[in-house]
């Protein structure tokens, strides 16, 4: 198939196809070559894939809306089991808690996934906390002295006399 293409000539203008229509070859000479007996079927469908190329694009919009439909309901359901989970976690957390004396801070450090596992920790807590000093720490007891004196020298804060004795510390 080595047809060469016309090119229209000065003042002529080119030849317009209907894109519907086979193409026809030219042969040097200009005139149309029979054209391919799988042309006009070939057209044919080319036409009817236009008419359905609309049907088409609305059929796969309606999936993707029902896809992102279906998505948002898949992640609005996941967000409410995971609210589920945290709350069932804080009732577990505040019923340790209250079963074995322990804070709801310190509760809320222990790792557990089951209210066995951390009734079992928190009960492992408390037994050190109560071998170590009778229970859990209480509030910090300040250590003050106040108008206590200095005994000893007073400091000297003249520069000469500082260096006076750091020269003389120094053996050179």
């Amino acid at each position: 198939m080595s047809a060469e293409q016309v090119t229209p000539e000065a003042g002529e203008a080119p030849e317009e196809q209907n894109p519907n229509e086979p193409e026809q070859q030219r042969n040097s000479a200009g005139e149309a070559e029979s054209p391919d007996p799988n042309a006009a079927e070939l057209a044919a469908l080319r036409a009817r894939l236009a008419e359905a190329a609309p049907i088409l694009q609305a059929h796969k919009d309606a999936e993707e809306a029902q896809k992102t439909e279906a998505q948002r309901l898949r992640e609005a359901l996941e967000a409410a089991e995971r609210e589920r989970d945290e709350a069932r976690r804080v009732v577990v957390r505040a019923e340790v808690a209250e079963e074995t004396g322990l804070t709801g801070d310190v509760v809320a450090l222990l790792h557990g996934a089951t209210k066995d596992e951390l009734l079992a920790a928190a009960k492992t807590v408390a037994e050190q906390s109560q071998k170590r000093g009778g229970g859990l720490p209480s509030r910090p007891r300040a250590n003050l002295k106040t108008g206590q004196e200095v005994a000893g020298e007073p400091e000297v804060t003249d520069p000469l006399k500082l260096a006076a004795a750091i020269k003389r510390r120094l053996s050179y």
